[in-house]
């Protein structure tokens, strides 16, 4: 999807630069042969002067979509592993091994053995306070 998003700007981008590029020849052509009309050609500077801005303006919100595109996989990634560890702890507290965890959660060895190790620290803790 990026590389699609990125090739569509490049299009853009050069369309633009064609379009200006047009719109200059033409202005200086018919000046050379129309000499007498200052407007036209104040009209036309004025012209491609705006597809200038435009075209900047269309580069600004790419790079301001492409900015939230990469914002917003970061966030799903992000929510992804918060679910994973959240379904991992419920697991430990229901009193999986450490290889089942692995598995299910697709977690580490040190993952999974840190995980089992906080959940035996914390029902310690909670013995002691009892006693």
């Amino acid at each position: 999807m990026n590389a699609l998003l990125v090739i569509t700007s490049i299009i853009l981008f050069l369309a633009m630069i064609n379009l200006q590029l047009w719109h200059s020849r033409k202005a200086r052509r018919f000046l050379v042969q129309n000499p007498g009309s200052n407007r036209v050609a104040s009209d036309l500077v004025a012209l491609n002067a705006g597809s200038i801005g435009l075209g900047e303006r269309l580069l600004k919100i790419e790079r301001q979509q492409k900015l939230l595109i990469q914002r917003l996989e970061q966030l799903e990634l992000h929510a992804n592993g918060n679910a994973s560890y959240t379904q991992a702890i419920n697991l430990v507290k229901q009193g999986i091994n450490k290889e089942d965890l692995m598995a299910t959660c697709e977690l580490s060895e040190g993952e999974a053995g840190l995980l089992l190790m906080m959940h035996k620290k914390k029902k310690q803790q909670k013995s002691q306070f009892r006693h």
